[in-house]
């Protein structure tokens, strides 16, 4: 039945899991979709004020706005139905995060966590080191437990092997619960600087 839901389309229903797996309820919830040139989702913390962007056209921000309270994700409109459980549920993901922790405290560690690898910025491939940030990989491994909650290993390998979007939720890495200040701060400090420099060594090996 569940491999039967990914191909039917129903994405309604997708969202109405992601939620129910997310521990947030559909009225507490908003969900938006967009084209943007690159991303396949985005979540904004509740209260924060948006404005019309790649995201969010101009009546898509008045009804984010409506609802500054709620959970408010946008979804890449092209995803595939596997691709569109899975970064519903990454981006519900960051939200059960901001309620935790604190939305400023995370956004802040987020950007210095980019910071530490920008000197890997501009390089082919140089996006995959975003996936390494642990609030990204707490996200992408949330995705990938619920999107094998709807179809088997098997079925999902089959279905990366097509669609790229699908990339990070395969495998998964179990994170350790109640760390993630403490490993983003190591990142921030360790392990991104590390991996920057490691994808910039193996980037001059290339030929």
């Amino acid at each position: 039945m569940a491999a039967i839901m990914l191909s039917e389309a129903n994405r309604d229903e997708l969202w109405r899991l992601a939620l129910t797996d997310a521990g947030i309820s559909v009225d507490k919830a908003l969900l938006l979709l967009g084209d943007p040139e690159s991303g396949q989702g985005m979540a904004w913390p509740r209260g924060e004020l948006l404005h019309p962007d790649e995201w969010l056209s101009e009546s898509d921000a008045i009804r984010a706005n409506r609802r500054r309270q709620a959970c408010r994700v946008s979804l890449r409109s092209t995803l595939s139905n596997a691709a569109f459980a899975a970064v519903a549920r990454h981006e519900l993901e960051h939200h059960r995060q901001y309620d935790t922790w604190g939305a400023n405290a995370l956004q802040i560690l987020d950007g210095r966590a980019l910071a530490s690898m920008a000197k890997a910025n501009g390089l082919v491939g140089g996006g995959r080191l975003y996936n390494r940030i642990p609030m990204e990989v707490d996200a992408n491994a949330a995705g990938a437990r619920f999107l094998h909650t709807l179809a088997s290993t098997s079925e999902l390998r089959r279905l990366a092997a097509d669609d790229a979007s699908l990339h990070y939720f395969v495998d998964w890495d179990t994170p350790e619960p109640g760390t993630l200040i403490e490993r983003m701060n190591h990142f921030v400090d360790t392990i991104g600087p590390i991996l920057a420099d490691e994808f910039i060594e193996a980037s001059r090996a290339q030929p």
